[in-house]
């Protein structure tokens, strides 16, 4: 009786450690397959950010010619022109403007 008692637990005991070797192997590929996602999240996110810096480096070196070429009298004269073709979005943007600037300095108080 105590050698089937002695053999019934050392199957079990087997019996768990082949289960919980299974889980950590289970564990390990969901971790590496996690550390895949977040590496690739990362990349993307990285290309992202590259992609937005360019795109504002251009849109301000555009600017930026745009102002050497037409002056400020230009500019101003391109705005009015703006400002009549959509009177009610340019009413927005200065109100949004304004409110932006608003915040800014009553947050430096």
């Amino acid at each position: 009786m105590t050698d089937s008692f002695r053999h019934n637990l050392e199957d079990q005991a087997h019996n768990a450690a082949e289960t919980a070797t299974a889980g950590a192997e289970r564990a390990e590929e969901a971790v590496t397959e996690g550390t895949g996602r977040v590496r690739e999240g990362l990349r993307r996110t990285r290309d992202s950010v590259e992609g937005a810096g360019r795109r504002v480096g251009t849109a301000a070196s555009d600017s930026i010619d745009y102002f050497r070429e037409s002056g400020f009298r230009g500019v101003v004269s391109d705005l009015e022109d703006v400002v009549k073709k959509h009177p009610g979005q340019s009413l927005v943007a200065v109100a949004a403007v304004g409110f932006a600037l608003g915040m800014t300095l009553r947050r430096r108080d």
